[in-house]
């Protein structure tokens, strides 16, 4: 069976200790009903004092306190009991020291005042400013003080004063009863050694003390000659006491121990010692509680850190140290990595600033020309979006400084008067972002029922990207596809080319002066070209809107043999197909090609030759012109529905070869 743990330390003893010039004396009292002392031993430091209370397994250790380190106060209780004259003592003490001082350093007892109607109580403090007695680490962890007078209050009788002195630093403990009464006394005088002055210090402070008590001057006379008549001295500490203090104190404590120690041939040096061991182990125990601070649990890691940083001056420097810190740690760790970064790729460093370098002079060029210019595509074809049904416009001017300025035309449609018309389009204009403060003048209606009109607005966000209503937005479905519905690439691209020169001619007949010279453009880079040839479109120029409030486009012949349409919000969004107002004719669709059964068109597409086949030496010799009209030949030849198959695969092929030849000649 398992043994328990045997206790590390012994309950029932408690070691008094005092510190002399020598070292330490101290002694080993067992608690009971009549305490008695075990050992007396000296020592000369800390660690034998240590030592002796770890090999006798002793855990507590009771200090003398100097009386230079301690303030007494004896006041008077009433006949009470304990809990009530204690509870008193503890309103006298908290009016004493305004709770200057924490509660471990706060000493009471009441005193025996053998049946008295009145009882005595004394209150003992020791202020954070007295040194009081250093100990070691090991020492303090176990160390409770007692003060000085506290040890007396045993030694003193009726008549004879208990005195202690020390010459090192002039403490002077006194008792003395009179009248059944305890008069306590701290003091210190100059140290003098032997000198006369010493002694003359002594004196005074007996006879005071005396005098306080109530004394008379014969009976202070007396007093002080008794007190001096008993002197012991010893290692500069001397004690004042009656001849049978100890023969008294052995009474209430057991000195067997101590008579039969070989360092107690003069009994009387023990006699302060003896007296703080009664004080400990008796009724004024709660004089010997005295602490250097409040001892408590362990506190949290949170109590700790408020504890610790509580201090403004510390708070204060951990604040600057954290600031610190934060403000220059993203710099520092910036520069570690551009120093790992260099260090990794030395050239990456001349690279990217060169490359840096060309971002911010792109970026100032940009911000410059979005300040001195606007860009007049985009501009068009908001405008475009803004303009409604029934509007022919004939001029458009557009400055950044003077903004956009429309000249044209409106006719009614239907039940709206052309006035609400134009009311209309400036509403859109303001609501768009992109104008603002539309200005509208109109003359009277001719004998047509057209309304001539001037509007300017100026603009204020040339690059906003204004959210038109599907119904308004030509970026979602074109004015062809809005006319004559939906179209496949092949049938668009047919159609584009068979519509050739006359689409385009005609839309520009349709329109005066326009915005912008009608002509080709290439649109799609070099790379995209030659990854897919159906991706190279040249983008037509604009040209006037036209009266339903578009604008028609003069679509290049190689770009509508391409077949594509170019996808941005703008004029260059409108299909060559325009109303039947402008009176352009409407782009030829796959169903009226070759082989769509009747009519004059279907007739004429049968009966076109076939090109002969070109070699690439031939194509190479050709010239723009001669490889267009090439390609509307092949283009309409691949219309025919009689073709066979090799003949269709051949032709298909010598379209592509020419459609290739022609993007080559396009790019720059």
């Amino acid at each position: 069976m398992k043994q328990p743990p045997q206790p590390t330390t012994d309950e029932t003893l408690v070691a008094i200790a005092e510190r002399h010039e020598a070292g330490w004396r101290a002694l080993m009292v067992r608690r009971g009903p009549t305490p008695a002392v075990t050992e007396a031993r000296s020592f000369d430091g800390d660690a034998a004092l240590a030592s002796w209370l770890e090999a006798s397994r002793c855990g507590d250790l009771c200090v003398v306190l100097p009386s230079t380190s301690t303030i007494i106060r004896t006041v008077n209780l009433p006949a009470a009991p304990a809990a009530q004259s204690m509870a008193a003592m503890r309103l006298q003490a908290e009016g004493m020291f305004l709770g200057a001082l924490p509660a471990c350093r706060i000493g009471m007892a009441v005193i025996d005042a053998d049946g008295a109607t009145e009882h005595q109580g004394a209150i003992m403090a020791w202020p954070e400013s007295a040194p009081g007695v250093e100990l070691s680490a090991p020492l303090e962890k176990m160390a409770r003080f007692l003060p000085q007078p506290a040890a007396m209050l045993s030694l003193v009788q009726d008549g004879v004063p208990a005195v202690v002195t020390d010459r090192r630093d002039g403490a002077i403990s006194i008792a003395i009863r009179t009248g059944g009464r305890f008069h306590l006394r701290a003091t210190r005088e100059a140290g003098g050694g032997e000198s006369e002055a010493w002694l003359d210090g002594v004196r005074r402070a007996i006879a005071e003390t005396a005098l306080n008590a109530g004394a008379t001057a014969a009976e202070t006379t007396a007093i002080v000659d008794e007190a001096f008549a008993r002197t012991q001295s010893d290692d500069g500490a001397a004690i004042m006491v009656a001849p049978d203090a100890m023969s008294r104190l052995a009474e209430r404590i057991d000195l067997s121990a101590l008579g039969s120690s070989e360092s107690a041939n003069d009994a009387l040096r023990w006699a302060s010692l003896v007296g703080a061991a009664i004080a400990a182990t008796g009724p004024l125990a709660d004089l010997s509680r005295l602490r250097r601070r409040e001892t408590s649990e362990a506190p949290s890691r949170i109590e700790r850190f408020v504890q610790t940083y509580s201090s403004p001056a510390r708070a204060l420097r951990v604040g600057v140290a954290a600031f610190a810190i934060v403000a220059l740690a993203p710099i520092a760790t910036a520069w570690l990595r551009g120093k790992i970064l260099e260090w990794k790729m030395p050239e990456s460093a001349d690279k990217f600033q060169l490359a840096q370098r060309r971002i911010d002079h792109r970026m100032s060029l940009y911000r410059e020309l979005s300040n001195r210019t606007v860009p007049v595509s985009k501009i068009l074809g908001d405008l475009a979006c803004c303009t409604p049904e029934g509007v022919e416009v004939e001029t458009i001017q557009v400055s950044f400084s003077q903004g956009v300025t429309v000249r044209g035309k409106a006719k009614s449609q239907g039940d709206k008067p052309a006035a609400a018309i134009l009311t209309q389009m400036v509403s859109q204009m303001d609501s768009s972002g992109v104008f603002e403060k539309t200005r509208c003048r109109w003359d009277a209606p001719d004998s047509l029922g057209f309304l001539k009109f001037d509007l300017e607005a100026p603009i204020v966000g040339s690059t906003r990207m204004p959210e038109f209503a599907e119904e308004r937005d030509w970026a979602v479905k074109s004015l062809a596809q809005r006319k004559y519905g939906a179209q496949s690439d092949e049938s668009a691209s047919d159609a584009g080319t068979s519509a050739g020169p006359s689409a385009g001619s005609t839309a520009a007949s349709s329109a005066t002066p326009a915005a912008a010279q009608p002509g080709p453009t290439a649109t799609a880079s070099a790379d995209e070209a030659e990854a897919d040839p159906s991706r190279a479109r040249p983008t037509p120029r604009t040209s006037a809107p036209t009266a339903s409030g578009g604008s028609a486009e003069e679509a290049p012949q190689d770009a509508v043999a391409s077949g594509g349409s170019t996808p941005n919000r703008g004029i260059g969004r409108r299909t060559p197909a325009a109303t039947e107002e402008g009176g352009a004719t409407p782009a030829a669709t796959a169903g009226s090609g070759a082989g769509a059964g009747g009519g004059p068109a279907a007739s004429a597409q049968a009966n076109l030759a076939i090109p002969d086949p070109v070699s690439d030496d031939a194509l190479k010799a050709m010239s723009r012109e001669e490889a267009q009209d090439l390609l509307n030949k092949l283009s309409k030849a691949k219309k025919r529905a009689d073709l066979d198959e090799a003949t269709k695969k051949r032709v298909d092929a010598d379209w592509r070869r020419v459609l290739d030849h022609l993007i080559a000649k396009a790019r720059p």
